[in-house]
């Protein structure tokens, strides 16, 4: 299958909690790719190995390799306000202890501000060829990417979540379809009927509603949903 016949999936995830953040939109193909516009910034990456179910791999993958993905040359950034503040409390202790000079310890205070004050990441490079400190690359504070993390803590697991249900829901004809995954937004592509071997996609809309509710912290819509799931009466939507 080419490029331009993929298959292409569409998750939504509205706002949760009391601060009403964490939406998102997610988009994958059955090539691979995978986009994200969040409320914790905008990420995509092209798998190009990922075994014959794309959406089942990234149901399995940790957070760790995920951040290694999304976040794609930070590992190569430094937190230069966190190393500047590590090489001068350095400073301050070899001053106390009398192993620096006071001269010394200026002149070495003074190349930091010089080179690791402004956002430059070359300013560190620069700093290590003029500083006397030795083992001056161990200093170094590598930089994290906080909407990352946000995303991979606060949306991921719920994405997967998703993921889980349509990939346990769905059979061979509805995937055959291609159709839009059973979540929060209930869209469907243009024809879409569920088949009679897909019950569990009513399950799926009044879990969905439960979620919700629980959000919400509406306790009474969380005892109606709970007896409609126990009494088998949830409806299509």
């Amino acid at each position: 299958m080419s490029d331009n016949q993929a298959k292409v999936w569409r998750y939504v995830l509205h706002n949760v909690g009391a601060l009403r953040c964490g939406w998102a939109i997610i988009l994958l193909d059955d090539t691979g790719t995978f986009t994200a516009v969040s409320d914790y910034g905008n990420y995509a990456f092209r798998w190009t190995s990922f075994g014959p179910n794309f959406r089942q791999f990234l149901s399995q993958i940790n957070d760790g390799y995920l951040m290694s993905k999304i976040t794609f040359g930070w590992e190569h950034k430094i937190d230069l306000a966190a190393t500047s503040r590590g090489i001068k409390d350095y400073i301050l202790e070899q001053r106390r202890s009398r192993d620096l000079s006071k001269e010394a310890a200026r002149d070495e205070w003074d190349l930091v501000e010089l080179n690791l004050e402004d956002d430059n990441q070359c300013g560190f490079q620069d700093w290590c060829a003029s500083t006397e400190i030795g083992d001056s690359w161990e200093f170094a504070v590598d930089a994290v990417d906080r909407d990352a993390e946000a995303f991979v803590e606060h949306v991921w697991p719920r994405f997967v979540e998703l993921l889980e249900a349509d990939l346990e829901g769905a059979c061979d004809k509805c995937h055959g379809a291609g159709r839009i995954p059973f979540e929060q937004e209930h869209t469907r592509v243009p024809g879409y009927k569920p088949c009679d071997k897909c019950p569990s996609e009513a399950m799926q809309a009044a879990r969905s509603t439960l979620r919700e509710a629980r959000s919400r912290d509406a306790s009474s819509a969380l005892a109606d949903m709970q007896s409609e799931l126990e009494g088998g009466k949830a409806k299509w939507l």
